[in-house]
């Protein structure tokens, strides 16, 4: 589509969106156009209406020569020379008049001439907006298809999206369920702990007079720190009551101080009173200009520092708004950013491959877990088998299916959880069994791993979760 300019000639932009940008200029152009016609008709008007002024005052001034040279001419010989002294005022304020009018209507006519081509410039906008008017109605019913089209491929992702949710949301239905029954396992396998735990209580008893006795004697500290803290506030009321006192009577003796200076003050004026009345002054009239004197500087002062702080006021709401403005501006590019990014990721390729990366990085030697390729019962989806979870066999100390690596690492993950740190195995420690000989070896490394093995035993027989 063609669209008009302002020369005469015509474009065809590429891009809907340069055509657009066209014509939102030349429509900004109309009403800087439109504008400026009508401050250049004010001006006129204006210009027009002081050159008439100045022809009514230049039409005055003729008037006034005329009737002074009908004077000069009845006047007598002797009295004409006041009257031509008069006579050249008036000569040079008739041409003063006579230069303003001429240079007033050249301005006039300027101003008429700059508002009729101002006038024109923007008859021949809106002609090339009536030319146009045509184009951007096509673009904008362009716009619109284009928008209702986009929304219909959005409502058909968004249904698309929404059974994808309904099968997540099943499926998750169901392995919920799974999850409950291996709940109520586990529940029952703590029954059974507990009852066995039952049997050791006297341990039990013991560790807790230990901690009742760590618990009286901090209550003790407790006990002292409150009685120091008492002691401490007490000391603190009567400083507060000395330095109160202290405050009181240098406050008293400040009042004294200024009831003396005030005295000496009236009494000073009593003296210079008696001295302006022996000068033959008015000594009311002195004070009252004193007075006066220092409550106008009183003022001044006064507005001085209303306008400082006006100005810092005003100053300070610059500063708000220009911080409010550029947080507005950070938050719509953020909104920008976010739809952008949304946009990118409402496809399902995209979601399909997030969750196969987040997969493949949860496996322990980063594989797919899934063989789509394979239809064998051994090559079947087995998570427990390549990634670091603890599964039913844990703590039975035997599973055909793994190794002694990735047992390690599941002993570690567990022995790394932090309701572990700290715990001792306690009456426990005689489920363990022991080292052989064979295994001890004096250097640091098999120290170490004497620790990691005590540390699996405890998990294995079940009683350092109930220790815990």
């Amino acid at each position: 589509m063609e669209i008009h300019l302002l020369d005469g000639t015509t474009a065809r932009p590429a891009k809907q969106v340069k055509a657009v940008q066209i014509l939102r200029s030349q429509r900004a152009d109309l009403e800087d156009k439109r504008l400026i016609q009508k401050q250049a008709f004010a001006m006129s008007e204006k210009e027009e209406k002081r050159a008439k002024e100045l022809e009514r005052i230049l039409v005055t001034a003729s008037q006034n020569l005329d009737e002074h040279e009908r004077r000069l001419e009845q006047a007598p010989l002797g009295g004409r020379s006041q009257i031509e002294e008069a006579g050249a005022s008036l000569h040079a304020t008739a041409e003063f008049a006579e230069a303003e009018w001429k240079a007033q209507n050249i301005v006039a006519e300027r101003a008429h001439n700059f508002t009729l081509n101002a006038e024109r410039q923007v008859q021949a906008l809106e002609r090339v907006m009536v030319k146009n008017l045509e184009v951007e109605q096509l673009y904008d019913q362009q716009a619109q298809r284009e928008l209702e089209s986009r929304k219909k491929r959005a409502d058909l992702v968004n249904t698309s999206e929404l059974k994808a949710a309904d099968t997540l949301e099943n499926n998750h239905i169901q392995r919920m369920k799974g999850y409950e029954h291996q709940l109520e396992e586990t529940y029952a396998l703590h029954e059974s702990q507990a009852q066995q735990a039952k049997k050791y209580h006297k341990d039990s008893v013991k560790r807790m007079m230990n901690s009742t006795a760590t618990t009286m004697s901090v209550m003790r500290e407790l006990k002292a720190k409150k009685e120091a803290d008492h002691n401490h506030r007490i000391d603190s009321i009567l400083s507060l009551k000395a330095n109160s006192d202290a405050a009181f009577t240098k406050m008293r003796g400040n009042n004294e101080k200024r009831l003396k200076r005030q005295n000496a003050i009236t009494l000073s004026k009593e003296k210079e009173k008696l001295l302006l009345i022996n000068k033959g002054e008015n000594p009311y009239h002195v004070f009252k200009t004193r007075d006066v004197i220092q409550n106008a500087n009183k003022k001044t002062n006064l507005k001085l520092s209303n306008v400082a702080l006006k100005e810092a006021e005003l100053v300070k709401r610059i500063l708000v708004e220009d911080e409010y403005t550029k947080k507005k501006e950070t938050e719509e590019r953020f909104i920008k950013e976010q739809e952008n990014k949304f946009r990118n990721e409402l496809g399902r390729h995209n979601i399909e491959e997030r969750n196969s990366k987040y997969l493949i990085n949860k496996t322990t030697d980063k594989v797919d877990m899934i063989k789509t390729s394979s239809s064998s019962r051994d090559d079947r989806f087995q998570p427990s088998q390549v990634t670091t979870i603890k599964d039913n066999s844990f703590g039975l100390g035997f599973n055909p299916r793994m190794d002694k690596n990735k047992h390690a690492k599941i002993v570690e993950m567990v022995a790394a959880k932090p309701i572990h740190e700290g715990i001792e195995l306690g009456e426990f420690a005689r489920f363990l069994p022991k080292i052989p000989s064979s295994l001890l070896n004096n250097d640091s490394d098999g120290h170490q791993n004497s620790e990691v093995g005590n540390s699996e035993g405890g998990s294995g027989g079940g009683g350092g979760e109930v220790g815990s």
